[in-house]
């Protein structure tokens, strides 16, 4: 254990990680070991306590699984590191490139000021021999009256769309944990359920309550007539292929108001098994369904707030590309008045070519400031510098680098055989706590990041892997796994995404 230990932090001394994150003490060495040892302890008990395990041979966990989580750990751990490193090492470089840019700006921006101020004397001892530039220079000035009204125009409406766009944000981040929820009720749904309660003959009310309330709610329009809405018209629409496929592609913008309202007023809220009671083949059904419609009411309202925003920042933006060529066009006259002023100038040439020479150097100084500029605005108005907060990012990822990976082995080598509650309750009251108790640092919340990325997640159900995060955590288990996986798939949903997964593109 010590060595397997010693040779995965045996890397981590190089400049690319942080001082926290360099390498592992003999403590924390220890208390790694400490901790595998507790984790397989537990999990092991987990298996013997379990009833679907009452064949000896299958009551606890082989010795090589204590192996195998180490495996795991060893190449999870050293492949996160590499690429934490890499990172970390990638926003240093982009830190410093900034830092030097913006040092740069600086500089330059000195300079055209300086710059600016001798054009401007020149341009005076020039309106001082020609009377003609008076009349020209209140047309510019005109011009110039004309732009910054429009530009303060156009700031105010840049700030009402940073408004309006903050709002819809707050909209979809209270929408993110309602479709949470949705798709949580839906894991409880499945064809056999389905099946059990459409072949009912007289359920309860509690029961017809809740599937009379999906019935209304998948129907697109108002409120369906009293007979339609009577069980034997209702299980119709519990037809277990194809069921639980309309539920999950729902769109929340189909709901019909008038259905909604009708919901609320007559059918909301819907009854839930309580603890306690003897579960029946649909207790988890009912429980779901009724999980599932309260979430889709509550984001059909979120969805009313934000149409109308939507249209608002459609106006505003189109408002704003009004003004942007407005300012574009006044910036056009205002650089032809100055061609005219250098035409009035003829007749003190030295002057004129003094002026003119003074004017390419400030173009060329504002042209090398240019793409320094953009990037210092974008810096500005997003409030915080992005690299920056990448370093940082990274930097507190490798501290939690050991943390994550031990819970990231955990997961793949002991909680394979559990659903998504046992999951939970392993990780968080045996291997969590117990990095807690040591003191090792570890991601808050705990995600899959150490195993898989969010964009290979992403690729997995583009493939066809379901969305439910329980099927991304089953993923990652079978493909990180030490040892080969048995995989319980009876409905073939494994076997087509493995395929397609393993397809050469």
């Amino acid at each position: 254990l010590n060595s397997t230990l010693s040779g995965a932090s045996g890397g981590l001394g190089d400049t690319s990680a942080p001082a926290g994150a360099k390498k592992l003490s003999p403590e924390t060495m220890q208390q790694a070991a400490r901790h595998t040892a507790l984790v397989h302890s537990a999990a092991n008990d987990l298996v013997s306590r379990n009833p679907m395990f009452d064949d000896a041979r299958l009551g606890s966990f082989p010795a090589s699984a204590f192996v195998w989580y180490h495996e795991v750990w060893r190449r999870v751990f050293l492949g996160r590191k590499a690429e934490l490193g890499s990172k970390f090492q990638k926003a240093k470089i982009a830190a410093s490139k900034l830092q030097a840019a913006l040092e740069g700006l600086y500089d330059i921006e000195t300079a055209i000021e300086d710059q600016k101020q001798v054009v401007e004397q020149r341009t005076m001892a020039v309106n001082r021999m020609l009377a003609q530039v008076g009349q020209e220079n209140a047309s510019l000035e005109e011009q110039r009256a004309r732009l910054r009204e429009d530009e303060g125009k156009l700031a105010e409406i840049e700030a009402e769309i940073a408004t309006l766009q903050a709002a819809l944000n707050e909209q979809v981040d209270m929408a993110g944990p309602l479709l949470e929820d949705a798709e949580a009720g839906l894991v409880m749904v499945d064809h056999d359920s389905i099946a059990a309660l459409r072949g009912m003959v007289l359920p309860s009310e509690d029961t017809l309550q809740v599937a009379q309330a999906v019935v209304i709610l998948l129907s697109g329009a108002g409120v369906p007539d009293h007979r339609l809405l009577q069980w034997k018209e209702v299980k119709k629409h519990l037809k277990p292929e194809s069921f639980l496929s309309t539920l999950s592609k729902f769109n929340v913008k189909n709901a019909h108001p008038e259905a909604v309202e009708q919901l609320e007023a007559n059918w909301l809220p819907l009854p839930t098994p309580l603890e306690g009671e003897e579960p029946t083949e649909t207790t988890a059904l009912i429980a779901g369904l009724s999980q599932w419609v309260t979430s889709i009411v509550k984001m059909f309202h979120i969805y009313t707030v934000i149409k109308p925003k939507q249209s608002q920042l459609k106006e505003l933006t189109a408002e704003k590309k009004v003004l942007s060529n407005s300012v574009s066009e006044l910036t056009s006259r205002m650089k032809a008045l100055q061609a005219r002023l250098q035409d009035l100038m003829k007749n003190f040439q030295d002057a004129a070519e003094e002026k003119n020479s003074s004017v390419a150097g400030l173009e060329n100084l504002t042209a090398s400031c240019n793409i320094a500029g953009k990037l210092a605005q974008v810096i500005k108005s997003s409030r915080s510098n992005p690299i920056q907060d990448a370093l940082d990012r990274t930097e507190q990822q490798l501290e939690c680098l050991l943390g994550d990976t031990l819970v990231a082995a955990a997961l793949v080598t002991y909680s394979g055989h559990l659903d998504l509650r046992g999951r939970s309750s392993f990780i968080e009251d045996n291997v969590l706590a117990d990095l807690r108790a040591q003191k090792i640092r570890v991601s808050i919340p705990p995600t899959l990041d150490a195993l898989v990325s969010a964009a290979q997640v992403a690729e997995w159900r583009w493939n066809g892997l379901p969305p439910q995060s329980f099927m991304a955590e089953s993923a990652a288990i079978a493909l990180n796994s030490a040892a080969w996986p048995m995989l319980i798939d009876p409905d073939g949903i494994a076997l087509d995404w493995l395929t397609m997964h393993y397809t050469p593109p």
